[in-house]
Formats: C-alpha cells, sequence, structure tokens
C-alpha cells in the first residue's frame, strides 16, 4: 500500500470492519492515526479521546503526530475520528471569528455523528465520510462513504507542512 488512494481505502475498510464487531448501541470508533513510513511500513496508534477534549489538547496532538511523522520519516498519514457535523451555510466565512449563520454542531438538533478518514501525503489528500447510524436499540451502523473536497483545518494544514518537510529531507 503505497497511495493515498490505497491507504484511505484500507482504513475504510478496517472502520467497517471494526464496526461489524460491535455489540451495544453505545459502542463507537476508537479515534486512530496511521503512519505510513519511509520504507512503507503502516504503523498504528492508538489516540486517547482526552487529545479532542478541548483546542489546546487537539493541538498538542498535532504536535504528538508531527513528531512521529518526523521521527518515522513518514510520506502518509492517516487518521480516523468520529465527529458531529452541522450543514455550513454557502456564504460561511472559516475567517471570521463569529458567523451569525453558522450553528456549531453542539448547539444543533440537525446535528450528524459521522465517521471521518483523513488520508494525507506531500503530494496528495483524500478526506472521507460516512453517517454513524444509532436506533438506540442496536449497535451503530455506517452509511455510505463520501469523499468530500478538500478540507482545512487544525489536522491537516500542520500535517501535510510536516510530511512535505519530510519528502524534502530524504
Amino acid at each position: 500500500m503505497t497511495t493515498v488512494s490505497e491507504l484511505a481505502t484500507f482504513l475504510r475498510r478496517s472502520s467497517e470492519r471494526v464496526g461489524a464487531q460491535f455489540t451495544d448501541p453505545n459502542d463507537d470508533w476508537v479515534p486512530v492515526g496511521h503512519i505510513l513510513d519511509s520504507e512503507d511500513r503502516l504503523g498504528v496508534i492508538g489516540i486517547d479521546t482526552e487529545f479532542f477534549a478541548n483546542d489546546a489538547r487537539k493541538d498538542d496532538l498535532v504536535q504528538e503526530i508531527i513528531g512521529l511523522i518526523q521521527g518515522l520519516h513518514a510520506k502518509a498519514f492517516g487518521l480516523i475520528t468520529s465527529a458531529w457535523s452541522s450543514k455550513v451555510p454557502a456564504n460561511f466565512h472559516p475567517e471570521r471569528e463569529y458567523d451569525e449563520e453558522f450553528v456549531r454542531p453542539k448547539d444543533d438538533p440537525n446535528r450528524r455523528e459521522m465517521l471521518t478518514i483523513q488520508v494525507t501525503s506531500a503530494d496528495e489528500e483524500e478526506f472521507w465520510w460516512a453517517e454513524i447510524k444509532r436506533d438506540g436499540e442496536n449497535p451503530p451502523t455506517l452509511g455510505e462513504w463520501e469523499k468530500t473536497q478538500e478540507s482545512t483545518g487544525r489536522f491537516v494544514e500542520p500535517i501535510l507542512d510536516a510530511l512535505k518537510i519530510e519528502r524534502r529531507n530524504k
């Protein structure tokens, strides 16, 4: 597995296999990182959910991931996380600190729970998501996977930059 697309396919299939093992309505996918090193070896990194408790901890996680990318001379990184999502208005501008039309997922009664996959190399990125479906009685299941457009944010640019630096340092 050497391409971003191959790694993304592997992570989607792995997530499906994990979900197939669920037995309880409250089961969930834990956050997991995957690093493809310079020798095409894939490392799996369990991520403590405490890293998602607040923005400062998320920033700490990004720094930990960057350290792993540098230490292992990684050429690709994949991240699987579950998250809540809300529809974003067409005129939403993320650089504005406050947008009255945007409702944060925690405040949105119509929010959706999803499993997200981000796979990044120095040259390409793929972002996928599938809705997590829960009925309160059966284990959760995944909806259909959808490939999304390019993404931005805390887990994208710094990881991409670290992978580009590693490629230049070869």
